[in-house]
């Protein structure tokens, strides 16, 4: 099965994370299938998660919320926001009962850490 979206590392993109539950992991920070919906039809499908007046899709996952319009161009992360991700991809992994959405985020967690490491720049997209 083809993946949603995938998530790479700059100075190796053949270690990726690829993302199947991509509905269950934005539920996880509280953003439904209507929600989307409304955010793309008010702000379109690049706005990188932030709305009029700074208003951030899901205010508490700033990066998830940043890499909601992967689909319209790759979305790089900045060294700050890759460490963030990893404390995004915690809080998240506690809010949902979806084993793979659980896997996917870890996997993601890890990514992140081994992008820190290397000093690389995290990158989500679209297959």
């Amino acid at each position: 099965m083809q993946p949603l979206a995938i998530v790479t590392i700059s100075n190796d993109p053949s270690i990726r994370v690829e993302i199947h539950a991509y509905t269950a992991i934005y539920e996880a920070i509280g953003v439904t299938a209507s929600r989307f919906d409304e955010w793309h039809g008010r702000y379109g499908y690049d706005s990188l998660g932030v709305g009029e007046g700074g208003l951030i899709l899901a205010p508490d996952y700033p990066v998830f919320s940043k890499v909601i319009d992967m689909f319209v161009d790759p979305v790089d992360l900045a060294w700050d926001e890759t460490e963030q991700l990893i404390s995004e991809c915690c809080r998240a992994e506690v809010r949902t009962d979806d084993d793979c959405a659980r896997r996917e985020l870890r996997n993601i967690r890890d990514l992140a850490k081994t992008a820190i490491r290397r000093k690389a720049v995290l990158r989500f997209g679209h297959p």
